[in-house]
């Protein structure tokens, strides 16, 4: 008795977009049309689909009453198509063929590397280590004080200074950002949002947690990107998220610490040597300063 289905959960739009089926099967008449055998809804190559299956992947689409009456057929429908796919998957004898043989050994291999390494890290991102972690970030986040700034960034110290004599001129410092600015913030006037000190370059960081809120530089500020004249919108204390916020990127961050750590390990442990022209020579320099 045929009870196997993957109906996804999808819109119902979705479900039922098999196109590659010929339209007499997406076209099937309501299922009320037809004398029905109890607890059956269709018969296909001698295997029976039940309606418990049709109930059930309606059930998986969220849908119930009048809108779940309205999708049966359909949902049936697809059903079917999944059933006759499975048939011809069977009378072609797709495990046999090599490119299936290829993919799965490498779905396997993929599978077999992810459940290694939650092994591996399991005791390593567990809630005692989440929470300790976060006791730590709250602490050095804890009374952090938080610019909103704004900035134009200019190749040269001269088209910089001449966007100051321009703001003092009485130009809007949004609408010079839109103009001049090379920055991808540009679009939004400028806008960097709220960041702390050590969220941004020592010299940007500097000038602009000097300012008072309301003001611009009065100089040119000069870093890696360019020149910068910067705008101080507000200033705040840094509210420190609550756990429950956090926990989540917080495990994902020991989870990742713990991988890198554990490969660091094995190449330590292992006799490596890479070939490959100037990236063998960084590489064996790198591994040289580690140990």
């Amino acid at each position: 008795m045929f009870t196997r289905f993957r109906l996804p959960v999808a819109p119902v739009a979705t479900v039922v977009a098999f196109t590659f089926v010929s339209a007499a099967l997406l076209m099937a008449a309501p299922l009320a049309a037809h004398a029905q055998e109890d607890g059956v809804a269709a018969v296909v190559n001698g295997d029976k689909i039940l309606t418990k299956d049709v109930d059930k992947a309606i059930g998986m689409l969220g849908l119930k009453g009048k809108e779940a009456q309205e999708v049966q057929g359909e949902v049936l429908n697809q059903i079917i198509n999944e059933k006759l796919i499975e048939d011809a998957i069977i009378k072609a004898n797709i495990e046999q063929n090599p490119e299936y043989t290829k993919r799965l050994d490498m779905l396997k291999l993929q599978l077999q590397r992810q459940v290694f390494l939650e092994e591996q890290i399991k005791d390593k991102i567990t809630d005692k280590y989440v929470k300790a972690e976060y006791e730590k970030f709250a602490k050095q986040n804890k009374g952090k004080t938080e610019i909103r700034a704004r900035h134009i960034l200019v190749p040269s110290e001269q088209e910089a200074l001449q966007v100051i004599k321009d703001l003092d001129g009485g130009a809007d410092f949004v609408e010079l950002a839109k103009k001049r600015s090379s920055d991808t913030s540009s679009v939004r006037g400028g806008d960097l949002g709220y960041f702390i000190k050590e969220e941004m370059v020592p010299e940007f960081s500097k000038e602009a947690f000097a300012l008072k809120t309301g003001s611009y530089s009065k100089k040119p500020v000069k870093t890696q990107f360019g020149w910068h004249v910067v705008k101080v919108e507000d200033k705040r204390d840094r509210a420190v998220p609550k756990y429950e916020q956090v926990a989540e990127p917080i495990r994902q961050k020991l989870g990742n610490d713990a991988v890198r750590k554990m490969v660091e390990g094995l190449r330590k442990s292992a006799d490596v040597k890479i070939l490959l022209g100037d990236a063998g020579a960084k590489a064996d320099d790198k591994a040289a300063k580690k140990n």
